[in-house]
């Protein structure tokens, strides 16, 4: 029910301008339903100081962040979430990263400013470089966890870390220890 009530409160959250809308109605009237019976069988119905928050019933979930942190690296798993879904402004971030100046005169009446989209493999690889790199730790953490072999996984690991340096012009080196998931030892240093 807390899974169901975060995404319910999400939902209130999708469309802004407007104070009620079908979405929203149809999501705090769910949310309302769930309270009450939670009450009714004995549910703690809890509300956080953050009025965008969900209210939870016993204990909170764990933030995005923090579950970024237990799945990929305790220090990596932070820095990821944060430059790559960038909680605040994110939209504006991603599109901001592809924007480049330009030499045009602007209109100052109109307050404009002249800028171009402009992307190249080579910078967005760099920017995105991120993505695979949670991917690759994530899919460790799951292969020791279940005690499969990761011989496969490690083939893959060094592909897309090779293709990576490849697309972003890094040079190319061997693949990290860290990365290879080879070895056990490796990733029970990192947990």
């Amino acid at each position: 029910m807390n899974l169901r009530l975060q995404s319910l409160k999400e939902q209130t959250h999708l469309e802004t301008g407007t104070d009620r809308t079908a979405i929203k109605v149809h999501a705090e009237g769910r949310i309302q339903r769930i309270v009450q019976a939670a009450r009714a069988h004995g549910f703690d119905v809890r509300r956080t100081s953050d009025r965008y928050q969900p209210l939870f019933l016993g204990t909170k979930l764990p933030t995005t962040t923090a579950l970024a942190t237990q799945m990929i690296d305790p220090t990596l798993g932070q820095f990821l979430w944060r430059i790559g879904f960038a909680v605040a402004h994110g939209q504006q971030r991603g599109i901001s990263m592809f924007l480049e100046q330009i030499d045009q005169p602007v209109d100052p009446l109109h307050g404009g400013a002249a800028a171009q989209m402009g992307a190249s493999a080579e910078a967005t690889a760099l920017r995105c470089g991120g993505a695979p790199l949670a991917v690759i730790c994530t899919l460790q953490r799951l292969f020791l966890q279940f005690g499969w072999d990761t011989t496969r996984l490690s083939i893959a690991t060094a592909d897309v870390v090779n293709t990576w340096q490849s697309v972003a012009g890094v040079r190319r080196g061997p693949v990290p220890e860290s990365l290879r998931g080879s070895s056990r030892s490796v990733m029970q240093g990192r947990l």
